[in-house]
């Protein structure tokens, strides 16, 4: 699903949410909260994973131009070293980069439509006039990030 098919779906969403009850169009705000916060932490997660593995090929590199100025130590103790610390080749490291960077540009795809969608939703619900205690009443407070309570505007 793209940006567009959302645009384009916001009136579906309209008449969908309004043969609800104030029950069920509360509970689909919920929903699309979760939803869009499970992607939101995915995009961060792939982005964290693609830091990671930039920062340890830097510092394959680094352990690299040491072991030339350091010839003197043996190979197998500077190989065995490097293994421990980074636990892949630059090949390897490089995979997993070109890797990540795809997946990151499908989790953000997917966190910017599943964000417009909440805030269709969201404008929906204030639209139909549910009270906002219905939806924040649904969210449960223990895993609830500080900007998903629901307010209309």
């Amino acid at each position: 699903m793209t940006l567009t098919d959302v645009q384009a779906g916001k009136e579906l969403f309209k008449r969908g949410l309004e043969g609800m009850s104030s029950k069920a169009v509360a509970q689909a705000v919920v929903a699309m909260q979760a939803t869009r916060e499970s992607r939101h932490l995915r995009v961060l997660t792939t982005a964290w994973e693609i830091e990671s593995s930039v920062q340890h090929t830097k510092l394959l590199e680094r352990m690299l131009e040491q072991d030339v100025l350091e010839y003197a130590r043996s190979d197998a103790e500077a190989s065995s070293f490097k293994q421990l610390l980074v636990r892949r080749t630059s090949q390897e490291l490089d995979i997993d980069i070109d890797f990540n960077i795809g997946a990151y540009n499908c989790d953000i795809r997917l966190f910017v439509v599943s964000d417009v969608q909440l805030d269709h939703i969201e404008d929906l619900a204030c639209n139909l006039g549910l009270p906002e205690e219905d939806i924040n009443d649904g969210m449960d407070s223990e895993r609830e990030s500080p900007n998903s309570k629901f307010i209309c505007q």
